[in-house]
């Protein structure tokens, strides 16, 4: 098995609604000898299903992750050797007449202009990679970053990776290579 699938299996596993089938599945599997174990699971998977599935537990949990770190302006971030703007703000492809759309997270696209045109790095690396015949994410954002006013030559791309972990090693061998000691994370 690739490390690819690997990850991307173990991605699925965290996902509430792979966690439901299992225990429904485990619930099945015991049903004819362990009946209260069954019934238990068929429970818990009705229950994490709701709770999963609920914008008060989506908004509890987004909280949590935002509490410590909350939105700063461009203008006033540290100076940087340069910015990193991680991908997941694309969605889809681009045709050969429009740009690609943007996701939910597009927001990091724009935030990423703003600290670079408030003069917080000279530079920014694009990363996103893509499976096989797909346009990298990273070619994608930056042509929309070239459009928002950012000069190509401003913008590094590194495209080879598939997963995350590939994502930081190969963005540490480009940093390394820009010999750059401060970075502004945009994810």
């Amino acid at each position: 098995m690739s490390q690819f699938t690997a990850v991307k299996l173990m991605g699925l596993l965290t996902e509430p609604l792979t966690q439901v089938l299992l225990l429904l599945l485990v619930g099945l599997l015991l049903w004819k000898k362990h009946r209260r174990i069954s019934r238990l699971s068929f429970v818990v998977a009705t229950a994490w299903l709701w709770l999963a599935s609920s914008s008060l537990f989506a908004n509890f949990l987004m909280a949590q992750l935002e509490r410590d770190y909350p939105p700063v302006a461009a203008q006033n971030l540290p100076e940087a050797d340069v910015i990193v703007l991680l991908g997941g703000a694309i969605r889809g492809e681009a045709s050969k007449d429009t740009l690609a759309d943007m996701s939910g997270v597009g927001d990091r696209l724009i935030f990423a202009v703003a600290a670079y045109k408030a003069g917080r790095a000279p530079a920014i690396v694009v990363t996103g990679g893509a499976r096989k015949g797909v346009t990298p994410e990273a070619k994608l954002m930056r042509d929309i970053l070239v459009t928002l006013g950012v000069p190509q030559q401003a913008i590094i791309m590194e495209a080879r990776n598939r997963v995350t972990f590939d994502n930081t090693r190969f963005t540490r061998h480009t940093l390394a290579a820009m010999e750059a000691k401060t970075v502004l994370l945009v994810t």
